[in-house]
């Protein structure tokens, strides 16, 4: 195998394992978060916290989009587009999780 393909393999292994790291902080936030799902009144302390939570998850969910859309193109660049369908029934479930935010997704990204 070239070693340019080799590299470009390499590069998507070490984003995959970025992004594991970063999933599993995001599922730690958002596990914090669970305590807003009661009807409470919230201390401003308490306020502050879940404000500093929800931007950290922001800032994170912007950083996986485009950690995404880095692994579908170098995918794309190796010649190995996840299958279609496998595509749009995944973000068919994200859907069904998340409501009509969740976008369809064109490949091959331009």
């Amino acid at each position: 195998m070239p070693r340019e393909r080799v590299a470009r393999y390499a590069d998507l292994y070490r984003v995959v394992d970025v992004t594991r790291v970063r999933q599993t902080d995001e599922n730690i936030r958002a596990s914090q978060l669970a305590a807003l799902g009661y009807d409470r009144k919230l201390t401003d302390a308490e306020k502050a916290t879940y404000l500093g939570l929800l931007s950290e998850m922001e800032s994170t969910q912007h950083a996986m989009r485009n950690v995404a859309r880095q692994l579908l193109t170098g995918a794309h660049a190796l010649g190995i587009d996840p299958p279609a369908d496998q595509v749009a029934e995944r973000v068919a479930r994200q859907r069904d999780l998340r409501g009509a935010c969740v976008t369809d997704v064109k490949l091959p990204l331009s």
